[in-house]
Formats: structure tokens, C-alpha cells, sequence
């Protein structure tokens, strides 16, 4: 890690340890959101777009302190692109990727890791959510052609072994995950109901019964159909010299053939909410609830101020759920925040929660809409909304921290946005956030007519 990063962290916390906001340490925290903004002007310097000549785009970032690097392949399909009864097939595509091509994993399985492993790889994984799918390792820096071999072979030829194991795998993974766990199971019914049309009401890791009804061929034409130059990003971040990775790129993964057809689109719109909804699970589990609430995706700027709001209420001793939920009313027993299910799409902001015992749902379900109420009337302090921003900043260095990290956010900003920038921007967003900006989205999108509940009883 460079080691200006690491001097600012170290600023960072020792803003964070300070208790008191005044005059001065506004000032402080001015100066140094201005040294931050500079380090990220100086890191964007690093960060070289290369195009090949299929179109596949590489975002390339140089980081010398250390002989390794981080290659990841991003593609912009995931769950919500599945055609109907067909749901996890893009979840299923991603194990099926791992189980070799025309020439590895002929003769023994796990052939992809095994090769890696001996060559100083680690971090071998992959993932899948609802609008793409990654896949991800890091190596010694004299690893790079045998990288691009490997990986630019699993997108030419690869050969989807052991079809019907493997989606036995996937099944019981759901069983674990879901039909098995009391949050997965409100998860579940959250986005089934809070998204009435959106695909982002099916599960990413898709219907039992759907998922047991998948056939080879249907991978097959998935991986066909959205596995393509224009429709995929490379990012690599480590020790490597982009006069040696440009041939060698354009070798090994300009070989991947062009496809002038167009890529489906997602056209239908989730319609908007005309009231209250709510769903029980039945489940043996203690009672619990998760609340989701429609909200905008970026670049729409109210997308911005929730990740303050995530801050204020939830990230801290002093959150205002942590102290008055937790600690001064003994409702909860926890209280956390997400944005789900995706990016690309307007998603919800939900809220998870545990009451204490002999607490009801309905107690403590009122007592965060109180909170929420109160943020429609009254501005958050100058001092509650620079400590979320302080947080912020720690969050986004460690993002900058380590290679995977940084491949992952410079992939995903060139994939969904066109812009391998856009992830800075955010952040200079952030620091512009008003506790205006905070009140209009709490009028604006925590309302009960917005509101879904599911609830384990």
C-alpha cells in the first residue's frame, strides 16, 4: 500500500478519535478532505484505460510496492438479466466456469485452481449478483501471460463438466443460504414483494424449482449471449509495466470473437408503490423483521445522500440506532442498514432488525419510523454529519488499499458507467452532502405508503 494512503488513514483516525467538533476542527477537516482529494487526483494519474482491438476494455492501474498483481474479468450480466424460469442460470454459469476448457481440467478436476495454486496464485474466486458477475485472482507479476492464457481460454473455450454435480452444489447452497436460514428466508420475501415487475424481485440465486429444472444447454446459451468484448471489463492493478501487458493482452484476449447482436435490455420499470405491504414468514427462529423502503440508483444524487444516512444511523457506538434503539430504549437487540438488491436499477433501502425479548415487531417497527419522522423535521448536526464523513473517508482509502479491492471498484465503475473515474466522483459527491440533502431524502423516500415489511412473527 502506497504509503500516502497509509499517512491518511492515520489522519483520518485521528479525526475520528477526536470527540469535540468546533470551529477548528471543521477547518482540519477541510484541509485534509483537500490533501484527499489531491492523493486521488495523483492515484487517477496511474489509472490507464487500454481498448483492444474487439473492444474489450482493460483498466490498468501501476502499483510498485510489491512483485504481484490482481487480474479480475468483470461482466455486466447477473440475475437480473435471466430469462423467465430460468433464474440462477447466471449464478450457475459462474461455477460451471471454473470447471475448465478444451485443454484444462481434461484429465483432473479443479484444474484452474491447481494450476494457479502452484504458480503463487491466490484469492481464486468469483461471484454473481443481480446485474454482474466477477471473477478474480492474484499472482506474481511474472504470472502474467500464463493469467491471460488461462483466463482468455475459460472465455474462448470453455467446457461445462459435471453439469448435473454441480447444480446439486448450487442447490444446496440455496438450502444453506434460504430455504435454511431465517434472514435469508426475509430476504427473500422482501424483494418478492417490495419489486411487484423489476426482475430484481427473483433471487440471484434463483427458484428451487427452477434452478432443479436447468439444463447444460440453457448455460450454454447464457453464457453465449452476454459473455462478449463489449460486454465485459478487464481491470488489473499491481507490478506491471503496460509497454509488457498491451501485446500480450491484445494475444490472449483479442482473440475473443465480436458480436454485432444486440444485448437484451432491461425495459420494464418497477410501478410505484400505493401503499403499505407486508409478508410473515413462517420459520422456528426468534422474531425479527427487515423493512425496505424504494429508492433511486446512481447517478440519480439522492443515491449520494443515503450512503451518509447509512452512516448516521447505523455505523458507530453513537449511531442513532446503536444509542437510542440498543442502548437508551433496550428495544433492539440490533439494528443495520443496506441498499439492496443492485445497482443499475432503482433499488430499496432496507432497514434489519432484532427485538429484545418481550419487545414486539410493531414496537420496535414504530420506534425506527419515529427516527425516521424526526429526520423529515430536523436538520442533523454539523457535528453528526462531519463524523459520518469522516467515516466515509475510511471507508473509501480502505477500498484503495489493496489491489482486489481497488481492481473491483475500478472495474465496476468502468462496466456500469463507462467511466473507470466514476468511483472518485462518488466520493467528491460525498463531501458535498448537505444535512439538507439528508432531510429531503427522508421526506421524500422513508414514507409508510413506500413501505414493505417482512416479518418473522
Amino acid at each position: 500500500m502506497p504509503k500516502f494512503i497509509k499517512f491518511l488513514q492515520f489522519i483520518f483516525l485521528f479525526l475520528i478519535l477526536t470527540p469535540s467538533f468546533s470551529q477548528a476542527a471543521a477547518q482540519t477537516q477541510e484541509v485534509q478532505s483537500e490533501q484527499t482529494l489531491q492523493v486521488l487526483d495523483n492515484l487517477k494519474k496511474n489509472i490507464q484505460l487500454i481498448t483492444l482491438s474487439n473492444g474489450l476494455r482493460v483498466v490498468f492501474t501501476k502499483r510498485d510496492t510489491a512483485p504481484v498483481f490482481t487480474g479480475q474479468i468483470h461482466v455486466k450480466v447477473g440475475g437480473v438479466n435471466e430469462p423467465l424460469g430460468k433464474s440462477g442460470v447466471a449464478h450457475m454459469l459462474e461455477h460451471q466456469a471454473f470447471k475448465g476448457t478444451k485443454v484444462i481440467g481434461v484429465t483432473k478436476d479443479n484444474e484452474f485452481g491447481i494450476i494457479y495454486n502452484e504458480n503463487g496464485g491466490v484469492n481464486l474466486n468469483a461471484g454473481t449478483a443481480k446485474d454482474l458477475t466477477y471473477y478474480t485472482v492474484s499472482l506474481p507479476s511474472n504470472a502474467f501471460e500464463l493469467w491471460c492464457w488461462m483466463e482468455s481460454d475459460r472465455l474462448l473455450n470453455p467446457v461445462f463438466r459435471q453439469f448435473d454435480k454441480e447444480r446439486d452444489v448450487v442447490l444446496e447452497e440455496r438450502y444453506m443460504r434460504v430455504d435454511n436460514d431465517p434472514s435469508g428466508q426475509l430476504y427473500e420475501a422482501l424483494l418478492a414483494v417490495s419489486f411487484l415487475s423489476h426482475p430484481y424481485r427473483v433471487p440471484t440465486i434463483g427458484w428451487a424449482s427452477e434452478v432443479s429444472k436447468l439444463q447444460l444447454q440453457d448455460v450454454q446459451d447464457f453464457y453465449a449471449q452476454y459473455y462478449r468484448p463489449d460486454n465485459m471489463v478487464i481491470s488489473l492493478v499491481g507490478n506491471l509495466e503496460v509497454e509488457t501487458i498491451k501485446p500480450l493482452l491484445e494475444r490472449y484476449f483479442g482473440r475473443i470473437p465480436v458480436k454485432t447482436s444486440p444485448l437484451p435490455q432491461i425495459i420494464t420499470q418497477e410501478e410505484p408503490q400505493r401503499g403499505e405491504r407486508r409478508i410473515e414468514v413462517q420459520f422456528e427462529a426468534q422474531p425479527q423483521f427487515m423493512i425496505a423502503y424504494h429508492k433511486p440508483s446512481y447517478p440519480d444524487p439522492d443515491d449520494i445522500s443515503f450512503s451518509l444516512l447509512h452512516s448516521i444511523l447505523n455505523q458507530g457506538r453513537s449511531s442513532i440506532f446503536n444509542q437510542e434503539l440498543v442502548r437508551d430504549q433496550k428495544l433492539a437487540l440490533g439494528v443495520s442498514t443496506l441498499e439492496v438488491p443492485g445497482s443499475l436499477y432503482p433499488s430499496v433501502f432496507m432497514v434489519s432488525a432484532m427485538p429484545r425479548n418481550g419487545v414486539s415487531n410493531e414496537q420496535l417497527i414504530s420506534a425506527i419510523q419515529q427516527i425516521f419522522e424526526r429526520l423529515k423535521t430536523e436538520l442533523v448536526s454539523a457535528e453528526v454529519l462531519a463524523a459520518a464523513k469522516r467515516r466515509e473517508q475510511m471507508d473509501f482509502l480502505s477500498l484503495l488499499e489493496t489491489n482486489d479491492s481497488l481492481a473491483f471498484v475500478l472495474g465496476q465503475s468502468e462496466l456500469f458507467y463507462g467511466d473507470k473515474y466514476e468511483f472518485f466522483k462518488t466520493y467528491e459527491l460525498i463531501l458535498a452532502t448537505t444535512a439538507e440533502d439528508l432531510r429531503k431524502i427522508a421526506r421524500k423516500y422513508l414514507n409508510l405508503h413506500q413501505r414493505t415489511i417482512a416479518e418473522i412473527k
